[in-house]
């Protein structure tokens, strides 16, 4: 059987199709893992197989719709656990019964609590019309923890002990209530921060979470390099699959409607050099055949009327990325993001 790997990455702000290539790799070449490399749980991939089924993948690969196929949440990925079994739910409802028990998550993967997407949220609504383009969902907040607080930000390896796991809770829900409460003294007007502070405000909520998360891990796979070894010295196909796209990277994108990941393929080449794999590696990178940008930020090519001509049935407007935008091809944006990607062996076009 052959060896190999293919990583898949958006060249564009996101929605490019990486849910529809995974899952498309995945039957064709008959894929035994997705590895996730960057992001959180605001992927929102989309797969429609030919049967009709349909699944947003938020955290599980998006080949997961195929029998025995596993999910590997990787070192560089932030993971939400409680969105994690919700979506879980949502597979068991569809007859996919087994999605956890092919999970297997770093065990250096960040976490994201209810208090990252509460700040997040918060950080948005004092924006007013100046927002950064968020999903809200507190992957950007849980990223800059663990540059400020090293190794008091809260990991998935710390759920295993329940102290431990009450203790940084406590710490994280200390830091990001005073910060709420800074965000509502300088907008007192501003009844939705104040509603969000009463949120954050809630007794007892440090001591649900940590039980909902000594659950959560008790339930899953936690893993290591050990276990990142094993998948790839193993024989078949492997896909890197990407979120969001390069033109919201960290550093290559553009300033300050960012994603604070790395959206190319750097994460993915850490991960294959930190193993023995000595498979083909295929570089993909999707663009779209209009471009689209969901939420703020610049975009050259935007067209109202092309907009309405060409409606997404699966990205709605939403309270924090606002509405779907379309706009036409743009060679200039697509150029840029095939030189930031670098040595791309593949293009898709969906």
């Amino acid at each position: 059987m052959v060896k190999q790997a293919f990583i898949v990455v958006g060249l564009g702000y996101g929605d490019e199709g990486k849910g529809t290539i995974t899952d498309y790799l995945t039957r064709k070449f008959q894929a035994h893992t997705i590895i996730r490399f960057n992001g959180g749980a605001q992927a929102a991939h989309h797969v429609v197989t030919n049967e009709g089924l349909t699944h947003c993948f938020a955290q599980f690969g998006s080949g997961s719709l195929v029998a025995g196929v596993k999910t590997y949440l990787s070192s560089y990925m932030v993971v939400d656990p409680l969105s994690l079994i919700v979506e879980n739910k949502v597979l068991e409802e569809k007859g996919i019964t087994d999605a956890l028990a092919r999970l297997y998550i770093d065990a250096n993967a960040l976490v994201t609590t209810p208090f990252h997407k509460i700040i997040n949220q918060m950080q948005e609504m004092s924006r007013g019309d100046n927002r950064h383009g968020s999903c809200g969902k507190g992957v950007g907040q849980t990223i800059l923890d663990s540059h400020y607080l090293k190794d008091k930000a809260l990991f998935i390896k710390d759920l295993q002990d329940k102290q431990t796991t009450y203790q940084k809770l406590k710490f994280l829900w200390q830091i990001k209530l005073d910060l709420a409460e800074q965000l509502v003294s300088e907008q007192k007007d501003n009844s939705g921060l104040l509603i969000y502070l009463e949120k954050l405000k809630q007794p007892f909520y440090i001591e649900q979470l940590t039980e909902a998360y000594i659950d959560f891990i008790n339930k899953i796979n936690l893993a290591d390099e050990k276990e990142l070894e094993e998948f790839f010295v193993s024989d078949g196909t492997i896909i890197l699959e990407g979120a969001q796209g390069v033109l919201l990277d960290f550093e290559r994108g553009f300033w300050p409607h960012v994603t604070k990941s790395r959206t190319t393929f750097a994460n993915a080449e850490k991960l294959l050099k930190s193993t023995s794999y000595q498979g083909n590696v295929k570089k993909i990178g999707l663009l779209r055949a209009y471009n689209s940008r969901h939420g703020a930020g610049p975009f050259i090519t935007e067209d109202l009327e092309l907009t309405q001509k060409l409606p997404d049935y699966h990205n709605g407007n939403n309270p924090w990325q606002s509405v779907f935008r379309v706009g036409w091809f743009d060679l200039v944006a697509a150029k840029y993001a095939c030189q930031v990607a670098e040595n791309i062996d593949f293009l898709a076009i969906t």
